[in-house]
């Protein structure tokens, strides 16, 4: 008895951690999500304002050869490669912190209304007694 009860206490933590582990994933995932939809977003803004001679000023610095503040200081094109990467990890970290300070304010303004009219409400009964 005391096996199968071992045994059952051993297979709810491997659920509980699973579903744990689902949670942060999913978590993850959305966040991810979010980060895609918006550089999506700003890309295609971004694009559709685009000239003619954006369009070339863009394919002339790519055509350089170590262009840019990257290739200014790593002539490495696989250190290039690395940093560059680096960097889009960073910025990806910024755009996700500041989607959720968003939607965090969002939540606080909401928040904030919901006290005010309930510090409205008990002022008034006050006034009434």
């Amino acid at each position: 008895m005391g096996e199968l009860q071992a045994d059952k206490w051993h297979l709810e933590e491997n659920n509980r951690h699973l579903e744990e582990t689902i949670a942060l994933m999913k978590s993850d995932a959305e966040k991810k999500e979010a980060i895609i939809r918006q550089h999506v977003l700003e890309s295609a803004h971004r694009e559709s304002r685009s000239t003619p001679q954006m369009d070339q000023t863009k394919a002339d610095i790519k055509n350089k050869k170590n262009s840019g503040l990257l290739g200014g200081l790593f002539k490495d094109k696989q250190l290039q490669s690395e940093m560059h990467m680096r960097m889009e990890k960073v910025l990806e970290d910024t755009i996700l912190k500041n989607m959720q300070l968003q939607n965090d304010m969002g939540i606080l303004g909401i928040e904030v209304e919901k006290l005010l009219e309930e510090n409205k409400v008990l002022k008034k009964q006050l006034s009434e007694q």
